[in-house]
Parts: structure tokens; C-alpha cells; sequence
């Protein structure tokens, strides 16, 4: 029996995207030691007829699907230098116009990576290129398997390639167009480990990640490799660039706060994920502060319904942050805020390395995914309350506080 750590030698960015699902990523976390074995010639067999067959019909129907009655529908510019992933949620992908793009003066053009009828739109591309595309990947996969794996494993790569062959080879094909059209595109996307950042890293492009909030990592060895990427914290940075090493980390900016006045900002987590525990620690941190002469805002989720919100508010004689396009940071400037309050969300990170008090209301995420360390960086409600007041009442103590959670 041997552990999955021989994939290190095996995985490389042509076929990282063989391991795309749900199974084979829990596998790779889990890293269990399993017997393993030389795959019969029948079952490869079996799985070529499979590959070649079934994909096959969902390829032509990407490729069909590019056609239209619009016959005014605009094409894609080939002078285009960025190319930009449209994710499902649209405030995912805004930090490329946050950071990277911020006054629209670079050429681009939104690529929707999750709905066929839009990426498929995107550019015409021929059939004999996109079954090119088909056969190299198909090759690629069988080079992995002839190697000896676990049957799970092999399982579970067999089915990915199964579902996603068809999607990919599309994506490697628009990438392969994209790049014969301008050599020095680049392609920036907020989702990260998906088909189209790897397809676009297989065909040359220029690829950028830019993280939309603190990261739930993958095993590494199926992290994309990037040309550049943008985080929010020093902690990810540092663990990505042990993987990436000739990759570009950066860090969001963020500048330290001169002046604070009495502001709690509290960001609210999915409102369905709101239990009984999270509306208590919200009804009385916004009452602790309050008593304290505090004013208090409440930042809903933005997938928020308002009505939770709304109503909250209204009970409760807070105040509600607007949805606007700044930068946090900015936003903690320009409101000259005090403390930020969250359940283990990004806001927290950004709130330490402006200069702000950052309080954990408790954590609503898996946080076995996240390296970010809020035990060590945020203050904890309700244990830390005594901590808190003394920091409302002494600015000593405040700057105390916060030095101690910058270290």
C-alpha cells in the first residue's frame, strides 16, 4: 500500500484538470493509503471506447452552439488584451476592475466560464481545431493512466475526463484562437482552479489569479500555475509561492488609518447560514457597542434578500452599509471605522491590515480549507469582551491590541 505522493512526479499543468471534481479532490486532501495496481487492458479499452464516444456528442453541441439566428451579434475584438472570467456571482470578478483595470483604460472582454450559451458565443471557433484540441487531451489522459493507480483513483479521474473532456478541449481551443490573435493576452480570473484557467495555462496564456476573499485551498499540486496572483493575506502568499515558485504574488494594497471615530461595522455571513448562535452574538455585539456611544452598520452578504437585514435594522436602531465599488479599505477611510466585526470573513484580514480591530463573531465557513489563522489575528466574541472594552475606553489600549495581532 503507498499513499498518493507519487503524483508529484506525474501532475503536471497539461493534465491537472483530469483531477477537476469532487471525488478525486477528497481523495488528494484525505491522502489515504490504498493498495494499487497495473490497469487491465480491457478496462482501458473500455474507458478509450467510453472517452471517445460519449463526450463526443456534447462536444459537436458546444460546437453547434456557437451558431445563432443574431446575425448582428457582436464578436469577440482581436486586439483584446485582458480577458476576464465572469463567475456566476458578479461580485466575485470585481476586484480586477478594483485593482488591476481600475480606470477600464486596457481593452477587455468578459468571458462567462459557466454558461455554455455565453462562452460558446464568445468567439467562432472552427470544428477541425476544437477536435484537435480533443485529441491531444484525449492522448494526455491515457498517459496519466498508464501508470499504476488505486481504484478509487482511477475511478474517479475516469469519470471527470468522462464529464469534462468536451467543456475543456472547447476552452483549450477559444485559448488557442485567443493567443494566435495576440500573443500577449492575458486572462484573469477570480475563481481560480477551474477548466478555463487550466486550459488557458495549457495553451500559453498569461494567467492571473485575483482572489475575491480569503482562499479555500486545493491540494497544491492541482493549483494552477499561474503567471501572477493577487491575495489579502502574507500567510496564503507565502504558502502559494513554496508551490509557484516563478509566479508573481502580490498583495491587495491597503493603507493604515490616520483617524477613527466611534464605527462597528458588522458583515453579515449568508443569511441562510444564520443560525440561533449567530443572531445572538449579532443582537448583542451591536447592543455592547451602542451602549459604548458607538454607531453601528450592518454590510449585508450581497447574495442578502434584505428581509433579515431590514428588519434587523429597523428593531435595532442600526444603520445599513450601502453595496458600492469601493475597496474596503477605502470604505474603512473614508467612514473612519473603529472595529469590524464578521464570522470568519475577509473583512477581517483587510480590517488588521488597515489598522482596525478585526472581532470573529465565531466561524461559518470550513475553516479546515482556510490557512487564515483567526484564533491568532481577530479578537474572539464573546471571550475577548473584556479586552474590547478596554480598547473603547484607551487608545493606549487600542494601539496595544492591535500591535499585539499585527506581530
Amino acid at each position: 500500500m503507498k499513499d498518493l505522493k507519487y503524483l508529484n512526479e506525474l501532475v503536471f499543468s497539461h493534465n491537472q484538470w483530469m483531477f477537476y471534481g469532487d471525488e478525486s479532490l477528497e481523495l488528494l486532501r484525505k491522502n489515504e493509503k490504498d493498495n494499487f495496481y497495473k490497469i487491465s487492458i480491457l478496462k482501458i479499452l473500455s474507458l478509450k471506447i467510453t472517452i471517445c464516444l460519449a463526450p463526443l456528442a456534447k462536444l459537436f453541441f458546444i460546437y453547434l452552439s456557437q451558431f445563432s439566428f443574431n446575425l448582428t451579434k457582436p464578436q469577440s475584438d482581436k486586439k483584446t488584451s485582458h480577458y476576464v472570467a465572469q463567475l456566476e456571482r458578479g461580485y466575485r470578478h470585481r476586484n480586477y476592475f478594483k485593482y488591476i483595470n481600475v480606470s477600464k483604460e486596457i481593452k477587455y472582454e468578459m468571458i462567462n466560464i459557466f454558461e455554455r450559451e455565453k462562452y460558446s458565443k464568445f468567439r467562432h471557433l472552427s470544428l477541425t481545431k476544437i477536435l484537435r484540441q480533443a485529441y491531444k487531451n484525449y492522448k494526455n489522459i491515457f498517459l496519466l493512466l498508464q501508470h499504476d493507480h488505486s481504484q478509487k483513483l482511477f475511478k474517479a479521474i475516469s469519470g471527470n475526463v468522462i464529464t469534462n473532456i468536451a467543456t475543456y478541449s472547447y476552452f483549450c481551443a477559444l485559448f488557442e484562437d485567443i493567443k494566435e490573435s495576440n500573443p500577449s493576452a492575458n486572462f484573469y480570473n477570480a475563481g481560480g482552479e477551474d477548466l478555463s484557467s487550466y486550459a488557458s495555462i495549457q495553451e500559453g496564456i498569461n494567467t492571473h489569479f485575483i482572489a475575491h476573499g480569503l482562499m479555500d485551498f486545493i491540494p497544491m499540486i492541482l493549483f494552477p500555475r499561474f503567471t501572477s496572483c493577487w491575495l489579502y493575506s502574507q500567510i496564503e502568499a507565502d504558502i502559494i509561492q513554496q508551490t509557484l515558485d516563478s509566479a508573481i504574488i502580490n498583495l491587495y494594497p491597503m493603507e493604515q488609518l490616520t483617524y477613527q471615530d466611534k464605527i462597528l461595522i458588522i458583515y453579515l455571513c449568508y443569511e441562510r447560514d444564520m443560525g440561533a448562535l449567530h443572531k445572538e452574538n449579532l443582537l448583542n455585539i451591536a447592543n455592547f457597542f451602542k451602549k459604548n456611544e458607538y454607531t453601528v452598520y450592518i454590510k449585508p452578504h450581497p447574495d442578502s434578500d434584505g428581509v433579515y437585514v431590514n428588519e434587523f435594522i429597523r428593531v435595532n436602531k442600526c444603520k445599513l452599509l450601502e453595496q458600492d465599488e469601493d475597496t474596503t479599505n477605502l470604505v474603512f477611510k473614508k467612514m473612519k471605522v473603529s472595529f469590524v466585526a464578521s464570522w470568519g470573513s475577509t473583512t477581517e484580514c483587510e480590517a488588521l491590515r488597515s489598522g482596525v480591530l478585526p472581532i470573529n463573531l465565531g466561524l461559518s465557513r470550513i475553516y479546515t480549507l482556510c490557512k487564515y489563522p483567526f484564533d491568532d489575528l481577530t479578537l474572539s466574541w464573546p471571550n475577548d469582551q473584556d479586552k474590547i472594552q478596554r480598547a473603547i475606553n484607551s487608545p493606549e489600549e487600542y494601539n496595544k491590541v492591535l500591535n499585539e495581532l499585527s506581530k
